[in-house]
């Protein structure tokens, strides 16, 4: 996940302020030693971050003047969100308050979210994003899934009331 991310940011980079830019951005992430160290170890926040700096990618390339395959472009980034909760659940939503933001502020908010695609966007989310907890949470695969060790935790944590994980 590191190296697609080290790779990633620099088309990021490059789009939003040019190949200098972009080149500067993904040697930074590179030669960080946080991700070296999250590539090591096994935990959601790298693929949540691979998922969030996909769904900024799509989200700007999708309102840059001049764009072209606005839908496309939204559709992607649903489904980058989509990755993203379920990797980590409503934790990728919080970076997106920025993205609301700066429609509000350019005064497109309504006209980027009511579109005829709007509901085709909602349903490549819920399928994609929420498909995983709909299937955790059925009595019928519970017990297939508690015999997997690795997810074994991650039922425990959604069958309890009083959640000790969070």
């Amino acid at each position: 996940m590191t190296g697609v991310q080290a790779c990633a940011l620099p088309i990021v980079g490059r789009s939003r302020g040019g190949t200098r830019t972009g080149l500067i951005s993904g040697m930074i992430y590179a030669t960080m030693l946080l991700p070296f160290g999250a590539a090591n170890i096994v935990t959601p926040d790298t693929p949540l971050v691979m998922w969030t700096t996909a769904a900024f990618f799509f989200f700007w390339k999708s309102v840059e003047p001049g764009a072209r395959r606005v839908v496309l472009w939204k559709m992607l980034m649903c489904a980058a969100f989509a990755g993203g909760f379920a990797t980590k659940g409503p934790a990728v939503l919080i970076p997106s308050a920025g993205m609301f933001v700066f429609l509000v502020v350019q005064r497109r908010a309504l006209r980027y979210f009511i579109t005829p695609w709007a509901l085709a966007g909602l349903g490549i989310f819920v399928v994609l994003g929420l498909g995983w907890y709909a299937y955790v949470r059925s009595e019928e695969h519970t017990s297939e899934l508690q015999s997997h060790s690795f997810i074994s935790y991650a039922v425990f944590c959604l069958k309890k009331k009083n959640n000790p994980c969070i």
